[in-house]
């Protein structure tokens, strides 16, 4: 009876039933001029896919929602998720796909000395609902959070000067800012790390164990051999160029 059940739920994961989603997020995940899911962490779940011969059929959708999908749902996956104690138990996971840090930051122009301390006195901090970075200043008892749907519109708030300082993760900054139309060059890292995202696979929680283990063979075989590298390297490059980044 197990082996039966195992050999139903591989077919479910095989056939193309599984929903597999990510958020407009480069370098990680973005759509290429021809409309289709790219970045770094596409290539990667792309290949793991291959090696399992699984479906391929990647949406790129709101973080939000497709949150609320994959925590609700079965046969469902989003990545790249940072993986949090609140989290844990919403999902199963497989990764780290990748490591990456959030910062707090301000405009160039702005003169002020910014630290954990005085940040708290400030008027707002603009930042994404539902990110994991933003319920580590919650829990940290910040209480002049400004939320935000998106990264780029935090940006927009922090030039526009509605906000004093905004919440961007270092490695998407500058792509986020492009999504805005805003110069890069015109913000500065105040050097307050938020958080240090490990970032996941999410899987809706009725995924079978055996699934989750093959997953994670996969990635572990991915990032020992040199074609991790050669992801990052190249899909980054990629990344710079679709979105005409110097």
């Amino acid at each position: 009876m197990r082996l039966l059940l195992v050999i139903i739920s591989s077919i479910i994961y095989l056939n193309g039933d599984i929903k597999i989603f990510s958020e407009d997020i480069p370098p990680f995940t973005y759509n290429n001029k021809l409309n289709k899911p790219s970045g770094i962490a596409v290539e990667v779940i792309n290949k793991i896919l291959s090696n399992i011969h699984g479906p391929t059929n990647i949406k790129i959708i709101n973080f939000n929602k497709a949150f609320h999908i994959v925590k609700n749902s079965d046969n469902s996956i989003l990545f790249p998720v940072t993986r949090t104690k609140k989290r844990e138990k919403l999902f199963k996971w497989v990764g780290p796909l990748f490591v990456s840090s959030s910062y707090l930051y301000k405009l160039k122009e702005d003169k002020n000395i910014y630290n954990e301390k005085n940040i708290k006195n400030i008027k707002r901090i603009a930042v994404v609902r539902n990110y994991a970075s933003t319920r580590y200043l919650i829990d940290k008892k910040y209480n002049n959070l400004f939320f935000s749907s998106h990264t780029s519109q935090s940006i927009r708030l922090l030039v526009n000067k509605k906000v004093q300082l905004a919440d961007i993760g270092e490695m998407f900054m500058p792509f986020r800012s492009k999504q805005a139309k805003i110069n890069y060059k015109l913000l500065e890292n105040t050097g307050i790390k938020t958080l240090v995202h490990k970032q996941y696979i999410a899987f809706s929680r009725n995924t079978p164990d055996h699934i989750i283990n093959k997953w994670q063979k996969e990635l572990n075989s991915i990032k020992k051999s040199q074609l991790y590298k050669k992801i990052l390297e190249n899909e980054y490059k990629k990344a710079l160029k679709r979105f005409d980044i110097i």
